[in-house]
């Protein structure tokens, strides 16, 4: 059974695991989702290729309808080319978070990043280290923040779908449990080393 070292999201992995993290965790919270969105819905992983980085890829959960495909809700993970300030993965992430909310679709961006510039918010945003969106189309211009301090577990989020039907509710810090467990990030982590930012 892997130990964890503190409660929550552990820095050590954004710091020297992160890439496979990202994979890991995508597919737990597509494997979560599944018995809550049948049979009306389903929930698959896509891929974003940079176009000047090909070999960098972006992985994401989009839920649509079984009976026509239409396309509900997108959920993000984070990566810290969405938060470098000024790159190309941060621009291109706005833009395509911008395009699905203009056509009426529903977006969860989650960020387990300590490090990297925040998502742009119409208010400031409440004190924590780490953050997740909800941005419902039929409840815009409000967007649901759910904040949570290093040390702090992850909390439960809603996943919205279409209005008629109630919100479905991801357990993140479950979610992470069971990828920090079945990856053993307490053997794959140096804790020797110290991080390169401050935690």
């Amino acid at each position: 059974m892997a130990q964890h070292r503190i409660l929550g999201m552990d820095p050590y992995i954004e710091a020297q695991r992160w890439r496979g993290f990202h994979a890991n965790m995508i597919v737990a919270i597509q494997e979560a989702l599944i018995p809550m969105l049948l049979p009306k819905y389903a929930a698959d992983i896509e891929e974003h290729a940079h176009p000047v980085l090909a070999e960098q890829r972006e992985r994401f959960i989009q839920i649509y309808t079984l009976s026509n495909r239409q396309l509900v809700t997108v959920i993000d993970l984070l990566s810290p080319s969405n938060k470098r300030p000024n790159s190309l993965g941060r621009s291109e992430y706005l833009e395509k978070r911008q395009r699905l909310l203009q056509a009426g679709v529903n977006l969860v961006g989650i960020d387990l990043l300590l490090q990297g510039e925040r998502l742009p918010t119409n208010e400031p945003l409440p004190e924590g280290d780490y953050y997740a969106f909800v941005a419902c189309s039929s409840r815009l211009p409000v967007v649901e923040v759910y904040y949570w301090r290093l040390g702090q577990p992850l909390p439960i989020i809603p996943v919205p779908l279409l209005p008629e039907d109630r919100d479905v509710w991801l357990n993140l810090q479950a979610v992470y449990e069971q990828v920090y467990t079945r990856a053993r990030y307490d053997v794959l982590l140096d804790f020797s080393q110290p991080l390169p930012f401050g935690a």
